[in-house]
């Protein structure tokens, strides 16, 4: 008994007034939506796209470069549409927290983490993630 207590005194304490302080709580990609965090998060879907340019390789060590534009938001969707030399391909992404996966109608998704609030995507793509993709704000 003496031990819940404690535990109970311990939770208790971490909040004053309903506001948290508990740092990694209201850091957290729900923290929006937590009470106790007063907005001190970002709220969800601040990441809003733009114009980018990409480096990149394959999954077989092939290095490719050229631009992506990401378009839309966390509602209603992204789209992206990369240009790399004379060809163009598009997908389409769902945000969750800071991390952007685009399906562009290949087996495998291209899976982002949004650095900086979006001023540098660094993603994973193909068989086993081993094309990288570097995607640099314009």
């Amino acid at each position: 008994m003496k031990k819940s207590l404690n535990m109970l005194f311990c939770c208790l304490a971490l909040t004053v007034g309903g506001f948290a302080q508990n740092y990694s709580e209201c850091q957290a990609p729900n923290a929006h939506m937590n009470p106790n965090c007063n907005g001190s998060a970002p709220a969800a879907g601040a990441f809003q796209g733009g114009s980018y340019a990409v480096q990149g390789s394959t999954p077989e060590g092939t290095r490719y470069e050229g631009s992506v534009v990401i378009s839309g938001d966390a509602t209603s969707g992204f789209h992206v549409v990369w240009t790399i030399g004379s060809e163009t391909y598009e997908g389409t992404g769902t945000l969750s927290g800071t991390v952007l996966t685009v399906d562009w109608g290949q087996a495998e998704p291209v899976v982002y983490k949004i650095v900086g609030g979006g001023a540098i995507l660094n993603g994973k793509w193909g068989k086993r993630g081993r094309g990288r993709e570097k995607l640099t704000r314009q």
